[in-house]
């Protein structure tokens, strides 16, 4: 028989550091909300955070490292499962090498508006939800009808969910 199995059972701390937090969570849900608790929780369109390091710095002077910061990446359907965990870990090694609190998600869908309104819809838990959205502006509206008409929509459904929605423009930084 084994006396000392080379298993990793995991913590106790570990195990009351995710009891505590979500606790905390549930027991916000209780609470109603007031102006002088507001935080901006936001939800930024970044794709790749590295790609837009301006946009991601942006959002974190608006949060003040006090709030929710979720970037998203909308990528093409087709991504498969590992390829997918492989551009989550890379964001979430850029997010962390740059000190950066916040959570990275990707989601895949062939429109753009389709996956920044499933994002928008089951980003955050209870009152740990978005209040606003920030995404680059689309410097290239001119080139194709079909993406700023994607683009648009996904203001508009942002507006629609009673969001506050930012909109960073910066002369020589790419698009959203």
């Amino acid at each position: 028989y084994v006396r000392k199995p080379d298993v990793n059972w995991g913590s106790s701390s570990q195990s009351q550091s995710f009891t505590t937090a979500l606790r905390s969570v549930q027991s916000l849900n209780r609470v109603d909300d007031h102006v002088k608790n507001y935080r901006p929780k936001i939800l930024i369109i970044s794709g790749n955070p590295g790609d837009r390091p301006c946009l991601i710095d942006f959002a974190q002077l608006i949060a003040k490292r006090l709030s929710l910061l979720e970037s998203v990446h909308v990528a093409d359907s087709s991504l498969d499962s590992r390829k997918m965990d492989a551009m989550k870990g890379l964001a979430n090694t850029w997010l962390n090498n740059n000190h950066i609190k916040a959570f990275h998600s990707v989601t895949r869908n062939d429109s753009f508006f389709e996956g920044v309104r499933s994002a928008l819809e089951l980003n955050g838990l209870g009152k740990l939800s978005a209040n606003m959205m920030l995404i680059g502006f689309k410097q290239d509206w001119q080139h194709s009808a079909h993406d700023t008409e994607e683009y648009y929509k996904a203001l508009v459904t942002a507006f629609d969910m009673h969001l506050a929605v930012g909109v960073l423009r910066m002369n020589g930084f790419g698009h959203f």
